[in-house]
């Protein structure tokens, strides 16, 4: 396959999140034909060959090995554990040493036979292409698929309410130079009305321009970075604010990063702001829309999960209309220290000396001191 992609001048390559899985592939507009051809074998009948599925499988064990050594990453991992206590959001997606390990291509193709029928498949196609032509092509690839529903997966749905402040604040020690503080919410859905504003309102907090950035990197100095965002998901997401910081820093950051979530839930954000904040996130949207693959993955997950395919193209309307009184709502709604999760990984306590031997610094050794008049008298004597 590899070989065929690369003569085409194209691409595939599969993709996997937490609510979705799919096959995303780009070629040149005069091989799509040779291109759909690969890129519909690749998704209607993988072969997941065992050789292959070794060879992806030490990659994936090398990713695992690097993210326990990232000190964001472990940050971002433990507050997932923390704030999900049995939802599968709480796990890896890239999987933990122990899964992978086991894997081989047997399970994975009865995994794929059992949770990925093609009678359930959406697929998108965007480009200079003729679109009768691209539809006699998927109708006779198409032909013999039937009808099948995957395999039924329950998931209980999270429990955020009434759990102890000491169960909230979690922590990770990692031998790194900086500390990684994770804190979020509990956050929206996909199909929720509220996630417009939600995204709003993380923009307000932690954009480029944002509250945290002014007040943590601008004016006064505390962290290296900072960002907040918003993560939807088929069952509620979270809505996160990140730092990066010095390790003697920590205690300051969250507590002005607190301060500033608090003054916006007391005191609300002005129309300016939001109408400069929202015109920002949908021209941002804008650009990535150019790009034909940014398009059909929007197409494709859109409909994929019951919004609609069109509603791709509504997203910058949508963020336009959100108003001040929809961002001081959502920020009521969601921003409760009383199912928050605060989530640090730090270096491991140190004393000065431990550190500087970390660094390689040793203590100088005392000089000899000179000898006085009177001991060299005594010694000539």
């Amino acid at each position: 396959v590899a070989d065929v992609v690369d003569r085409l001048a194209g691409g595939v390559v599969g993709v996997g999140g937490r609510n979705s899985f799919g096959v995303r592939a780009e070629w040149l507009a005069r091989t799509w034909d040779d291109g759909l051809d690969v890129f519909l074998d690749c998704a209607l009948a993988p072969r997941l060959d065992d050789d292959e599925v070794a060879r992806q499988r030490r990659l994936l064990l090398d990713d695992l090995d690097a993210r326990a050594t990232s000190g964001s990453h472990q940050a971002f991992r433990l507050f997932a554990e923390t704030l999900y206590r049995h939802h599968p959001y709480r796990l890896d997606p890239l999987g933990s040493p122990d899964a992978v390990a086991a894997m081989d291509g047997t399970s994975l193709r009865g995994f794929w036979r059992d949770h990925y029928p093609a009678s359930t498949m959406t697929l998108a196609i965007v480009g200079d292409v003729d679109p009768e032509q691209v539809l006699r092509r998927i109708r006779d690839r198409f032909a013999d698929v039937t009808a099948a529903a995957p395999v039924e997966v329950t998931v209980a749905a999270e429990t955020f309410e009434d759990r102890p402040a000491a169960d909230r604040e979690v922590y990770g020690y990692l031998a790194r130079e900086q500390a990684h503080v994770v804190i979020g919410f509990p956050g929206t859905t996909v199909t929720a009305e509220d996630r417009f504003a939600v995204e709003v309102l993380a923009a307000v907090l932690g954009g480029q321009g944002g509250r945290l950035f002014a007040e943590l990197r601008e004016r006064r100095a505390l962290a290296y970075r900072v960002s907040a965002f918003a993560v939807d998901g088929v069952d509620p997401g979270y809505l996160a604010i990140y730092v990066s910081c010095s390790p003697d820093k920590v205690d300051e950051a969250v507590a002005a990063i607190r301060a500033q979530i608090d003054a916006l839930v007391a005191d609300g954000v002005d129309a300016a702001e939001v109408r400069r904040t929202a015109r920002a996130l949908a021209g941002s949207h804008a650009v990535a829309m150019q790009r034909r693959a940014a398009m059909a993955n929007a197409l494709a997950f859109h409909d994929a999960y019951g919004l609609g395919w069109q509603g791709w193209a509504d997203y910058p309307d949508r963020l336009r209309a959100v108003t001040a009184a929809d961002v001081d709502r959502v920020a009521a709604t969601y921003l409760r220290w009383d199912v928050a999760v605060t989530a640090t990984v730090r270096p491991p306590a140190e004393t000065d000396g431990a550190r500087k031997r970390a660094r390689g610094v040793r203590k100088k050794a005392p000089r000899p001191r000179p000898a006085s008049h009177h001991t060299r008298d005594r010694r000539s004597s």
